[in-house]
Protein backbone atom coordinates (compact mmCIF):
# COMPACT_ATOMS: atom_id res chain seq x y z
CA UNK A 1 0.00 0.00 0.00
CA UNK A 2 1.14 3.54 -0.69
CA UNK A 3 0.67 6.33 1.86
CA UNK A 4 -2.52 7.66 0.23
CA UNK A 5 -4.12 4.23 0.43
CA UNK A 6 -3.04 3.87 4.06
CA UNK A 7 -4.57 7.24 4.95
CA UNK A 8 -7.81 6.38 3.15
CA UNK A 9 -7.91 3.09 5.06
CA UNK A 10 -7.57 4.95 8.36
CA UNK A 11 -4.12 3.55 9.08
CA UNK A 12 -1.84 6.54 8.68
CA UNK A 13 -1.32 10.29 8.58
CA UNK A 14 -0.04 12.17 5.55
CA UNK A 15 0.72 15.76 4.61
CA UNK A 16 -1.39 16.38 1.51
CA UNK A 17 -3.03 19.38 -0.09
CA UNK A 18 -6.43 20.33 1.34
CA UNK A 19 -8.20 20.03 -2.04
CA UNK A 20 -6.92 16.48 -2.38
CA UNK A 21 -8.18 15.60 1.09
CA UNK A 22 -11.57 17.21 0.46
CA UNK A 23 -11.96 15.11 -2.69
CA UNK A 24 -11.92 11.98 -0.52
CA UNK A 25 -14.68 11.95 2.11
CA UNK A 26 -13.07 9.01 3.91
CA UNK A 27 -10.04 11.18 4.76
CA UNK A 28 -10.21 13.18 7.99
CA UNK A 29 -8.42 16.52 7.99
CA UNK A 30 -6.24 17.29 10.99
CA UNK A 31 -5.13 20.86 11.63
CA UNK A 32 -3.05 21.22 14.78
CA UNK A 33 -4.44 23.99 16.94
CA UNK A 34 -7.02 24.87 14.32
CA UNK A 35 -4.24 26.14 12.05
CA UNK A 36 -5.36 28.01 8.93
CA UNK A 37 -2.97 29.85 6.64
CA UNK A 38 -3.13 33.62 6.89
CA UNK A 39 -4.93 35.19 3.95
CA UNK A 40 -3.08 37.75 1.92
CA UNK A 41 -2.49 39.20 -1.48
CA UNK A 42 -0.95 37.25 -4.33
CA UNK A 43 1.09 38.73 -7.18
CA UNK A 44 1.76 37.18 -10.55
CA UNK A 45 4.63 38.91 -12.31
CA UNK A 46 5.21 38.69 -16.06
CA UNK A 47 7.53 40.73 -18.29
CA UNK A 48 4.53 42.30 -20.02
CA UNK A 49 0.84 41.40 -19.90
CA UNK A 50 0.63 42.05 -23.64
CA UNK A 51 3.46 39.67 -24.51
CA UNK A 52 2.71 36.98 -21.90
CA UNK A 53 2.30 33.52 -23.47
CA UNK A 54 -1.31 32.29 -23.85
CA UNK A 55 -0.74 29.70 -21.10
CA UNK A 56 0.36 32.43 -18.68
CA UNK A 57 -2.66 34.60 -19.55
CA UNK A 58 -4.94 31.58 -19.06
CA UNK A 59 -3.35 30.87 -15.67
CA UNK A 60 -3.75 34.51 -14.59
CA UNK A 61 -7.41 34.48 -15.66
CA UNK A 62 -8.03 31.22 -13.80
CA UNK A 63 -6.38 32.57 -10.64
CA UNK A 64 -8.42 35.79 -10.82
CA UNK A 65 -11.63 33.77 -11.14
CA UNK A 66 -10.64 31.48 -8.26
CA UNK A 67 -9.64 34.39 -6.00
CA UNK A 68 -13.01 36.03 -6.66
CA UNK A 69 -14.76 32.91 -5.33
CA UNK A 70 -12.55 32.65 -2.21
CA UNK A 71 -12.32 36.07 -0.51
CA UNK A 72 -11.49 34.23 2.72
CA UNK A 73 -8.12 33.20 1.25
CA UNK A 74 -7.12 36.30 -0.67
CA UNK A 75 -7.05 39.79 0.81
Amino acid sequence: MVSGELVAAGIGIAFIHRTTALAHPEVRILEPGGYRPVSGPISIITPSARTAPPKARAFIGAMQAYAATRPDLFA
